[in-house]
């Protein structure tokens, strides 16, 4: 049988040190969305601007997974097909390609007017030795409040020193994440 608490829209209010116990269905409780993509090409930074990442696809390689499949890309910009609060880690791997290279990084750009304007939420930079082929990486985060699944958008950008001084890379065989990014949802808006 079905026993029924409350009425849609009640707040149910569980006591502290109260344990819920959920068998079958459980929408809505815990993390109902959490994905992880991967960029599936090189991008070469041509200049010392901020250079779009693209282009991106779900990870499932090696026993990778997900929950749900809010997440979607376009042209290296990321729709969020459900409201919430998002927890987003970036990790992108650099391969130095010319010894004038000093230092590489990667930021978060955040839309909430369909992605007219964007603004930084995250970056981090990282040094490059001047050795050939130099591998580095940065990693950051950030929590968003997607409140509009038309006019939520995310972006990511990376930049370099040096005209054509850098990659942003991936691993060559889609096996493992060398650049990507990690969407949690972490609870209603």
């Amino acid at each position: 049988g079905t026993i029924t608490v409350g009425q849609s829209g009640d707040t149910i209010t569980i006591p502290s040190g109260a344990t819920l116990n959920a068998a079958g269905s459980t929408s809505g409780i815990g993390i109902t969305n959490a994905e992880q993509w991967v960029l599936t090409s090189d991008v070469t930074l041509s200049d010392t601007s901020e250079v779009l990442v693209t282009p991106f696809s779900r990870f499932t390689s090696n026993g990778a997974t997900s929950i749900g499949t809010d997440i979607s890309s376009s042209a290296g910009t990321f729709s969020f097909g459900q409201t919430g609060i998002y927890n987003i880690r970036a990790t992108c791997g650099f391969i130095r390609l010319n010894h004038l290279n000093q230092y590489v990084g990667g930021r978060l750009d955040f839309s909430t007017d369909g992605g007219s304007n964007y603004n930084t939420l995250s970056d981090v930079y990282s040094m490059l030795p001047d050795d050939a082929n130099t591998h580095a990486s940065v990693t950051f985060e950030t929590i968003v409040d997607v409140t509009s699944t038309s006019d939520c958008k995310l972006q990511l950008r990376c930049q370099t020193s040096d005209s054509g001084g850098a990659k942003v890379a991936t691993d060559g065989s889609g096996a493992r994440v060398y650049t990507g990014i990690v969407f949690i949802r972490l609870g209603d808006t």
